[in-house]
């Protein structure tokens, strides 16, 4: 007479087997996942990218004020996909929107101001690039927007790096928030092209006219994972 069916062992042997399957596919399928949300977070900076280039095209070249948002009501063209939540909705960081609907935050280096404002001696009117033309051939290393804790900030190159996401400080510090693979953070750049970057090479983009680029390093060092408090690798 033919066995029907399976015995308990054979089950119980496939069954391991699945687990074992699911248990080395999905690491990479949560690589794929994060791949995926990056690109499209590339995609919607790059969309962003366009909306201040067709503005600078109708204004001579000249970037809008503080505060300018293109119109864009009823899309996440704003959000980050890998920020998507908030605070009040137990978001941590990195992958955590500052405010419904928000989770990028614009280099405030490229806004034009009313010149007839007062403006602090700590970020003055002269490093603003203000248009496109004066960006010139570093645009594709000056930030226009990207992955941040803040709607906005003004970084200097001898900003403090953070040990923590969210530490209260420097500007650059809201920029601090690697959400991507291999711990980039995006930016769309002047030259409307997009790219991860890593934290430590945030201090090697021209933010402003005068920003020493080249000097690559913040004034407290980097903190080192490990040590008390630091919460942020930065890696090589």
């Amino acid at each position: 007479m033919k066995r029907k069916g399976f015995t308990l062992i054979e089950l119980l042997v496939v069954m391991a087997i699945i687990a074992m399957l699911l248990a080395i596919l999905m690491p990479a399928l949560e690589v794929a996942r994060r791949r995926a949300r990056s690109l499209v977070c590339r995609t919607r900076l790059r969309s962003l990218g366009l909306c201040y280039n067709l503005y600078t095209v109708d204004n001579d070249s000249k970037f809008p004020q503080a505060g300018w948002k293109a119109d864009t009501e009823g899309t996440d063209i704003y959000l980050c996909p890998s920020a998507t939540l908030t605070d009040k909705e137990n978001a941590i960081n990195p992958y955590k929107a500052y405010k419904k609907g928000f989770s990028y935050g614009l280099n405030s280096w490229v806004s034009d101001i009313d010149t007839t404002s007062t403006e602090s001696a700590d970020f003055p009117y002269k490093d603003r690039w203000t248009s496109t033309v004066a960006a010139g051939s570093q645009s594709y290393n000056v930030p226009l927007m990207g992955d941040s804790g803040k709607a906005e900030g003004m970084p200097k190159d001898d900003d403090w790096a953070p040990k923590k996401y969210g530490e209260k400080g420097d500007h650059m510090t809201r920029f601090v928030y690697d959400r991507h693979p291999r711990g980039t953070v995006n930016f769309v750049f002047l030259d409307w092209s997009t790219r991860g970057v890593k934290l430590k090479e945030l201090w090697r983009l021209k933010w402003h006219k005068s920003f020493n680029a080249g000097s690559g390093e913040p004034r407290n060092g980097w903190p080192v994972w490990g040590d008390k408090g630091v919460k942020i690798k930065y890696y090589d």
